[in-house]
């Protein structure tokens, strides 16, 4: 084969490499071969992500060495199969069955003739382009490759001419991830958590009786007064940010030794056209707390359990709920948010 015959090739600086056992010395152009890389154009979607380790060496075919299970060059219009999953040397375990392609840091020396080399994945057909071009009397040169791997671990070097030492080192592999724009920038993730506060105070002004008439809650002086023995209600609409967390739903009430109180927090689904009748509810926080020991001078607080799942949603509007037949005086409720 001519030189004008031969395929379109990469040309990687001439330098000295550390050729010790596990070096990785990453000079010369990067080179790709045969890997399903993503264009900048592309922002979602399936593409790979690389996977850094420490550098091991996979293959030294110089008869000294013999990493790999060869001890001789690559001889002419020959091809490799190495293993990046081996069962002795540095990398054993290092690259997961997972991974479809390899980071490599390739090096050549002792070439017989002006030829090239060419990585591709085992078993797929052979790339019309080389990796490095080695030439007799040349320092060992090394060259970073990226090239895909068989399902089996394995990925194939094929020498066109003469015969070549050759070591390679694995630098990382490239495993699938899906890049969908569910991921938020830090810029426009602290935007959304900006808006959304730390607690929510619901004012005894703020809450209402159904039944104003008929149950014997009464406000005064900024509170809400509840006189036994009926059970009555009280709720409030709750402005909450779509996708908060609710944290904890706590009242603030004057001092009702041993009332028992049930409160908490509800959402009302309300989607236009899709309920005839009464639209469903859902239970954020909801439970049942008796009070003990409480001066009737002085503002005390009970915390009710919130549910799993309390992730707020635009779907909803939220009503605070207080209901007892006990003695009992509200003042608030404050709804904790993260």
């Amino acid at each position: 084969m001519t030189d004008n015959e031969r395929p379109n090739r990469t040309r990687s600086m001439s330098v000295g490499a550390a050729l010790g056992t596990g070096a990785a010395v990453l000079l010369g152009a990067m080179v790709f071969s045969s890997l399903d890389s993503a264009s900048a154009e592309r922002t979602t979607g399936d593409r790979p992500v690389f996977v850094s380790i420490i550098p091991c060496r996979v293959t030294d075919t110089r008869p000294t060495q013999g990493i790999g299970g060869r001890t001789t060059p690559i001889g002419t219009a020959e091809t490799f199969d190495v293993d990046v999953r081996p069962t002795s040397g540095d990398c054993v375990d290092q690259i997961p069955l997972d991974a479809l392609s390899v980071q490599l840091n390739v090096t050549v020396l002792n070439a017989t003739e002006q030829t090239f080399l060419t990585l591709h994945s085992t078993g797929s057909e052979r790339p019309d382009a080389s990796a490095l071009n080695p030439a007799p009397d040349q320092p060992p040169t090394p060259n970073a490759v990226a090239t895909a791997i068989s399902p089996s671990g394995e990925f194939s070097v094929y020498n066109d001419a003469g015969s070549v030492d050759v070591l390679i080192d694995i630098n990382g592999f490239y495993v699938a991830h899906n890049h969908d724009d569910r991921y938020q920038t830090e810029e426009a993730a602290d935007a959304r958590y900006e808006q959304i506060p730390d607690q929510v105070i619901v004012s005894g002004l703020e809450f209402y009786d159904r039944d104003p008439g008929g149950s014997d809650w009464r406000f005064f002086d900024g509170h809400w007064i509840h006189n036994a023995p009926g059970f009555d209600c009280l709720f409030a609409p709750v402005d909450i940010p779509d996708g908060a967390t609710v944290l904890e739903v706590t009242t603030r009430h004057l001092g009702s030794d041993g009332a028992e109180i049930s409160a908490g927090l509800r959402g009302r689904l309300t989607e236009p056209g899709r309920y005839e009748g009464p639209a469903r509810t859902d239970p954020i926080a909801e439970s049942v707390v008796t009070i003990a020991g409480s001066p009737n001078d002085e503002i005390t607080e009970l915390t009710f359990d919130v549910l799993p799942n309390s992730a707020t949603s635009s779907a909803y509007t939220y009503t605070a709920f207080v209901c007892t037949s006990d003695d009992f005086r509200l003042t608030s409720m404050a709804i904790t948010l993260g």
